[in-house]
C-alpha cells in the first residue's frame, strides 16, 4: 500500500560541503542535504535520470538553486531541507505512474511555497519516490514547519491521490494519543473550519461563480485555480488549501456552480421564496417563452440583490444588477406588444423592419420632391411630412433595435439556463 514519510535534514551548509568535497569517505549519511539530493537522483536507480523532475528548480542544479534561495534570505542555519519518500504497492504501479503521482502529490504540498526534487526509484520490488524540500520558502524565506497538522495534511493529502489514482493506501485508524490521531489534528485545525465558514457563506450570497470569488477576496482570501482543482488561502497565512480534498466533494468548482444556484439567503422571507420557486417552475413548464425565460433570470437577481449583505455590491454582482434592469424593460415590451415566442418576436421585428424600410423610402422622396418644387407652400407641406415620418421612423426603429436586442440577450439566456441550470432542472421537477 501507498505510504509516505518525511524527516529533516540537519547538516549545516559547511558540512554539506565538507561531505561532497572529502574524496575518503565512502558512506555519507543522508541528513546531508547535496547528498540527499543526489541520493535521489541517483542514475543507477532511476535509469538515466528519466523519473527526475525539478519543482521550482532546475533538476540539473537543485542543490545551486537551493542554496541561491537561502543566500536570497540570508537562511542558511538550523534545518537545511526534508527528505521523503512515497513507497507503493509491488506492482501495483507502472515507473510512469508513479512518477505522475509523486509530481502531483509535491505541487500540492509544497509547489506554491518551496523547491522539491521528485525522483522515481526501480532498483527495488517496490517502486518509490524520493522527495527533497527546500526548508527555505521562494515566496517569503520563511522555513517549513513540519508540524503534527503538516503531516496530517501529508498523510491526508497522499491518501487523496491515490484514491483518485485507485492506488492503495493505508487507511487511518482513530486511537487515543493525540499526538499520532492525525484526525484530531484535521478536525482541530482553527484555520481549515474558518475557511469552510467563509467558503459556505460565500456561496450562499453568491450570484455566480465571479461573484463567489470577489467574496472570497473581499474577506481576505486568494482564490487559486490549479489543475483543475480549486485552493484558497488567507492573506495572513503560508498554507493554501485544497477545499475538494480538505472539505468534499462539495467543494469542487462545478459543484460550487450548482451550490450557487441552488442555495438563497438565510434572510429571504416565505412569501420571496414562494415567489422564486414559483418562477422556476414557470420557467420549467414554459421552456419555449421568452417571458419566463427573462423572468427566471430577472427574478434569480432579484433575489440575491435583496438579500442583506455587509459589504457593497461587486463588479460581477454590479453587472447582474444592470442585466436585470436592461430584461425587465425587455419583458415590458414584450408584453405591450403581445410577444412570448420567438417566432412571434420574429414576426413582429419583420412587420416593423418593413415598415420601417417603406416610410425611409417616402421619406427620401418626400425630401427629392422638396427639392425640386419652387411651390413656398408645397416646400412647407413637405416639411411637415418629413417631421412626422420621423416621428414614425423613429418609433419603429427603437421597436427593431429592442427585438434584435431581445434576441441577442435571448442567446444568452438560454445557454445561461442550459449550463448552469440543466440540472436544477430535473430537481425542480420534483418539486
Amino acid at each position: 500500500m501507498a505510504t509516505t514519510s518525511l524527516w529533516p535534514i540537519k547538516m549545516t551548509i559547511n558540512k554539506t560541503i565538507n561531505y561532497v568535497e572529502n574524496k575518503d569517505k565512502t558512506r555519507i549519511p543522508l541528513s546531508n542535504l547535496s547528498i540527499s539530493i543526489d541520493y535521489a537522483k541517483n542514475k543507477n536507480k532511476t535509469e538515466e535520470q528519466f523519473y527526475v523532475t525539478g519543482i521550482n528548480c532546475d533538476s540539473d542544479n537543485v542543490y545551486q538553486d537551493m542554496m541561491r534561495v537561502k543566500k536570497a534570505y540570508n537562511k542558511f542555519d538550523g534545518i537545511q531541507g526534508f527528505h521523503g519518500y512515497q513507497s507503493f504497492k509491488e506492482k501495483e504501479v507502472t515507473p510512469e505512474l508513479a512518477h505522475k503521482i509523486g509530481i502531483e502529490f509535491a505541487k500540492e504540498m509544497w509547489g506554491d511555497d518551496f523547491q522539491v526534487v521528485v525522483t522515481t526509484h526501480l532498483n527495488t520490488n517496490h517502486i518509490h519516490n524520493h522527495f527533497v524540500v527546500n526548508s527555505v520558502s521562494i515566496k517569503d524565506g520563511h522555513k517549513y514547519n513540519y508540524s503534527n497538522k503538516e503531516m496530517a495534511r501529508l498523510r491526508k493529502t497522499n491518501d487523496f491521490i491515490c484514491e483518485e489514482h485507485n492506488i492503495s493506501h493505508l487507511e487511518e485508524k482513530p486511537t487515543p494519543k493525540k499526538h499520532i490521531d492525525f484526525n484530531y489534528y484535521l478536525n482541530h485545525d482553527n484555520y481549515s473550519t474558518r475557511t469552510q465558514a467563509i467558503i459556505d457563506m460565500a456561496i450562499k450570497n453568491a450570484l455566480n461563480y465571479a461573484d463567489f470569488k470577489d467574496i472570497m477576496k473581499k474577506n481576505n482570501y486568494e482564490v487559486i485555480e490549479r489543475y483543475g482543482k480549486l485552493s484558497v488561502r488567507a492573506f495572513n497565512k503560508n498554507r493554501n488549501i485544497r477545499i475538494e480534498r480538505q472539505f468534499g466533494s462539495d467543494y469542487s468548482i462545478d459543484r460550487i456552480n450548482e451550490r450557487i444556484l441552488e442555495e438563497t439567503s438565510d434572510k429571504l422571507t416565505m412569501e420571496e421564496l414562494e415567489q422564486y420557486n414559483y418562477h422556476k417552475r414557470n420557467y420549467i413548464n414554459n421552456q419555449n417563452s421568452l417571458i419566463a425565460q427573462f423572468l427566471f433570470i430577472i427574478f434569480k437577481i432579484k433575489v440575491y440583490q435583496k438579500s442583506p449583505r455587509n459589504y457593497p455590491l461587486s463588479p460581477a454582482m454590479r453587472k447582474e444588477v444592470d442585466k436585470m434592469e436592461k430584461y425587465s424593460m425587455e419583458i415590458v415590451f414584450m408584453n405591450d406588444n403581445k410577444i412570448d415566442s420567438k417566432e412571434e418576436l420574429q414576426i413582429f421585428k419583420q412587420m416593423n423592419k418593413e415598415l420601417l424600410d417603406d416610410l425611409i423610402y417616402t421619406r427620401k422622396r418626400t425630401y427629392e420632391y422638396k427639392s425640386k418644387t419652387k411651390d413656398k407652400v408645397e416646400k412647407e407641406e413637405c416639411d411637415l411630412r418629413v417631421d412626422f415620418y420621423n416621428e414614425i421612423i423613429k418609433e419603429l426603429q427603437t421597436k427593431v433595435k429592442t427585438c434584435k436586442m431581445i434576441e441577442h440577450n435571448h442567446k444568452i439566456v438560454e445557454k445561461e439556463l442550459e449550463t448552469r441550470y440543466s440540472k436544477e432542472q430535473k430537481r425542480l421537477l420534483e418539486l
